[in-house]
């Protein structure tokens, strides 16, 4: 009968996986990836220019993840059929709208979905995950006193009802290259400043205005879904 300490001996070792240890540049790239995550987080309450940026960062290191072994496998959610239909009814809308012009372009927001993707296959662990979650809720709240702050103390003007003799009817936004490009402003536009004068009262727009040298163009800074020109006035 053979000994326990023949038996061990005899009793093969476990191989060490080194095949599935992680190159220094895979490690590298986690790391980047949960780091345009967490700036994602930050970003989503506050500009969808930023959210954007921060997702097509975390895709971009996370495809160049796959170059690196142990690949990434493409996660399988509770959503997988859902988010499917919505993408297919999506294109099928645009493709037969009246306004394809207009819907085409706006499916590159559709792809957004696949930061569920992102978050699933590279956020392992639930610290991370309520590290994301805590740093979203924090956003959200610092969004919500600034709000609140803004309409306390105001931020500028919202503009209803636009009359088409108006001064604000001829606004010009100076593109780049010096040319101007007829660019009047429109109801549901928010005037924030007007020659550098931050602006929270109709009077105080009406004022400013009014103070601008004879002939000259006033220089009025709004707000329009994510965009900020400065337009002459």
């Amino acid at each position: 009968m053979d000994s326990p300490a023949t038996e061990n001996a005899e009793k093969p070792l476990a191989v060490p996986r080194t095949a599935h240890k992680e190159s220094a540049a895979a490690v590298w790239l986690d790391r980047a990836i949960i780091f345009w995550l967490v700036l994602f987080a930050v970003s989503a309450p506050h500009s969808i220019a930023a959210t954007q940026i921060c997702w097509a960062s975390a895709m971009l290191f996370w495809a160049a993840r796959l170059l690196f072994r142990p690949r990434p496998v493409w996660p399988r959610t509770p959503v997988d059929y859902a988010l499917l239909c919505f993408v297919i009814l999506t294109v099928i809308s645009s493709l037969f709208s009246y306004d394809q012009a207009a819907s085409l372009p706006r499916l590159r927001t559709v792809s957004l979905f696949t930061i569920a993707y992102v978050v699933a296959g590279n956020v392992r662990g639930s610290r991370i995950f309520r590290l994301l979650a805590l740093i979203l809720i924090a956003s959200c709240m610092v969004n919500v006193f600034y709000t609140l702050g803004a309409r306390v103390v105001g931020r500028g003007v919202r503009i209803e009802g636009v009359a088409p003799n108006s001064p604000l009817s001829a606004a010009l936004f100076v593109k780049e290259d010096k040319t101007e490009d007829p660019t009047p402003i429109l109801s549901g536009d928010t005037l924030l400043e007007v020659d550098g004068v931050r602006l929270s009262s109709p009077e105080q727009l009406a004022a400013a205005l009014e103070t601008s040298n004879a002939g000259d163009y006033a220089l009025v800074k709004i707000y329009r879904v994510e965009w900020t020109p400065v337009l002459k006035v």
